[in-house]
């Protein structure tokens, strides 16, 4: 049977680099606990001083793994997807 959705509104961020099973964890969560998920992936902009930054998945891939895997866990899940920027996401 279908989960019943907890929340208006989710919000979950992160890197998301290299989608691993902690990833897919959080997201599950996220992806069945709301109807609607802000959902940010940090920006390349923002890796650029994080070690090892070379070996990091370009953003799109990120994003698109990332959107993907939520839409396989609730298919009617609305994303509202925020690059992320700076440290503290987007002013909503």
């Amino acid at each position: 049977s279908k989960p019943s959705l907890m929340f208006e509104i989710g919000c979950v961020g992160g890197t998301f680099d290299h989608l691993h099973h902690g990833h897919k964890i959080l997201l599950t969560i996220a992806a069945i606990s709301c109807q609607l998920l802000e959902f940010g992936v940090t920006s390349a902009e923002m890796l650029g001083k994080k070690m090892y930054a070379e070996f990091m998945e370009p953003v799109e891939t990120r994003v698109t793994n990332s959107i993907n895997f939520l839409q396989l866990m609730n298919p009617e899940l609305k994303i509202n997807l925020n690059l992320l920027v700076e440290h503290f996401g987007p002013i909503l």
